[in-house]
């Protein structure tokens, strides 16, 4: 058990015992702190953070898996495990609870219901330091000092709490993109339906601040479709693939966040994936029978997967990927690959039977990636040329409609931890799947990394070493497209951001060279997520926030429809939206 899994059971068991209340002069002070950064400064957008908590998860299975790194269940037996998780998540709440109270706030104002104390402003954000998202902060807060001291806070506090604490922590942060996450593994409690809803309620609620990315896992989609489930009419159910598109068409997200920790690729699954299973042990004692299904399974995948990048194609929307090594479950599969026979129709799955020659070829590394973003820029070329043969002969199908947006639609994928970063542990070298990615993105179009890596090299040190600050250097002088390719993301409330939230951005410029910081603060950023002039995302985005057509996906088909036209945001009130335009000009 290393360091960092000790802090983590250590903090967790530590929650409901070290508290205290805030003084009034505190919540005053840190309330203060609850309004948008101005429209003048110079841009910043954290490509790449989080909200979620421990009830977004099956606790004991992630900290099992992903910290522990255990190969078999028999962990999940060991007492404490589940007591030291549910203790992780008291102060926690479902989404679907706070998604209701923050939906609940949004129409109590547009009905003119609410009445602050003071200013009695014309809009509950950010004006007001006591409307939902900062009250939930610094009202009934208790100051968790063991669970603050290594960072792990955010996991156990309200997805609005943390929120608070993202704008209090970085005030010149004009716009956050926090992810959704579907890890789905073990007992899940994720509900994609109100992760969505909770999520645009959000982004309304902060005047477009919080712009957030879907989950998705081909995994959930598989296993909904073999269940025989539909989405339904009134959206109390979504299958994951229909989630995706209506959280982009109708709920104000602004790309796709994917982590495929489990095993799952993006391509050719027979051939790089690997099952997500809670003993991965068991994947060696299977019968034919068993490994014909896992054969249609990963077909599967490779279908949803290919859905899943024409629908961001057709909406203009980015995919953000968990690069690296770090919280994998399946790495005795994804590190040593897998054997595949196929001779009949038979098909074999045997996980550490062979040694991959290079880490290209381990599971979610940069150069499949690579091969990713050039199969489905071709696979859209040719639906469109279809598309368009398919309407000169007069079919106007919702399938023709749909390739036909696919015209000149490129994929955009980000790297997540500059896929890997940094080797702290080697001197301070390019990491096997950075050094991937260093030969790739000068020659490939539409592949960008992003700079979360600076939360695990900070860790839990007071300031940079020169050490990294070298390494890093070295990487954008010996790559300049890094320069135009790189976004900053904190990956808050993960430990090493959260434990140094007040220095990170100051240090994050000690780490990136000057001349790079415009872009990569805040302008690489503009591009990726296409929030630039005359765009089909910022076009989208227009949509959400001036006009109320998609509200009832929101708040209910019940909701009146005066109503509802009464939650529309300027763009003007955006602190974003001038400023990303600027950045294109």
């Amino acid at each position: 058990m290393n360091r960092r899994t000790l802090l983590f059971l250590a903090a967790s068991t530590a929650i409901s015992a070290c508290g205290r209340n805030l003084k009034p002069t505190e919540i005053a002070s840190r309330s203060q702190q609850c309004f948008n950064p101005k429209s003048n400064s110079v841009l910043k957008i954290d490509a790449h953070c989080h909200l979620l908590n421990a009830k977004d998860v099956d606790g004991a299975t992630f900290v099992i898996r992903r910290y522990l790194k255990s190969e078999t269940s028999e962990v999940a037996r060991r007492p404490g495990i589940a007591g030291i998780i549910s203790q992780a998540a008291l102060r926690t709440k479902r989404v679907a609870r706070e998604k209701d109270e923050l939906s609940r706030e949004i129409l109590r104002w547009a009905q003119g219901e609410l009445d602050f104390e003071e200013g009695k402003s014309d809009r509950i954000w950010p004006d007001n330091p006591e409307h939902a998202i900062c009250r939930s902060a610094y009202k009934k807060h208790y100051k968790q000092d063991l669970i603050s001291e290594f960072g792990f806070e955010g996991f156990t506090s309200a997805r609005l709490k943390n929120a608070a604490d993202m704008m209090s922590k970085f005030p010149s942060v004009h716009l956050f993109t926090p992810a959704l996450i579907d890890f789905y593994e073990g007992n899940s409690p994720y509900d994609p339906v109100q992760e969505a809803r909770f999520y645009a309620a959000l982004n309304l609620a902060t005047d477009g601040r919080f712009v957030p990315l879907i989950g998705f896992n081909p995994e959930r989609q598989f296993d909904d479709v073999e269940d025989g489930r539909k989405t339904k009419d009134d959206l109390s159910y979504v299958l994951p693939l229909d989630m995706v598109e209506i959280a982009i068409r109708d709920l104000g997200f602004i790309g796709v966040k994917l982590h495929p920790s489990t095993g799952f690729s993006p391509i050719e699954n027979k051939t790089y994936g690997c099952l997500n299973t809670r003993d991965q042990k068991e994947n060696n004692k299977r019968s034919l029978k068993d490994e014909i299904r896992i054969k249609e399974r990963f077909e599967a995948y490779d279908e949803y997967m290919t859905d899943l990048f024409m629908i961001c194609m057709r909406y203009d929307a980015p995919v953000l990927v968990h690069g690296g090594k770090g919280l994998d479950t399946n790495k005795i599969c994804s590190d040593n690959g897998r054997t595949i026979e196929q001779s009949n129709g038979d098909f074999k799955y045997r996980p550490n039977t062979w040694k991959p020659t290079s880490p290209s070829e381990q599971t979610n590394s940069p150069d499949i990636w690579a091969r990713t973003i050039s199969k489905m820029n071709k696979e859209a070329s040719r639906r469109y040329k279809a598309a368009l043969k398919r309407e000169a002969n007069g079919e106007t199908d919702e399938k023709t409609k749909a390739d036909l947006l696919l015209k000149g639609r490129k994929l955009r994928v980000c790297l997540a931890h500059m896929a890997g970063g940094i080797d702290t542990s080697n001197g301070f070298a390019d990491s096997p799947w950075l050094s991937n990615l260093i030969k790739l993105i000068s020659s490939t179009p539409g592949l960008y990394a992003d700079f979360s890596e600076m939360s695990d090299i900070m860790g839990y040190s007071k300031s940079l070493k020169n050490g990294p600050i070298s390494a890093v250097h070295r990487l954008f002088r010996n790559t300049p497209s890094f320069g135009s390719r790189t976004l900053y993301g904190s990956d808050f409330h993960m430990p090493g951001a959260s434990r140094n939230a007040v220095r990170y951005i100051a240090e994050s410029k000690r780490l990136i060279p000057s001349r790079y910081h415009r872009a990569v603060f805040g302008g690489n950023a503009v591009e990726f997520y296409g929030l630039g002039l005359h765009t089909p995302a910022r076009k989208r985005m227009k949509e959400f926030y001036t006009t109320s057509e998609t509200r009832h996906v929101l708040f209910g088909r019940n909701t009146n429809p005066k109503l509802l036209a009464k939650t529309v945001i300027q763009t003007a009130r955006i602190p974003w939206w001038s400023l990303a335009a600027k950045a294109t000009r």
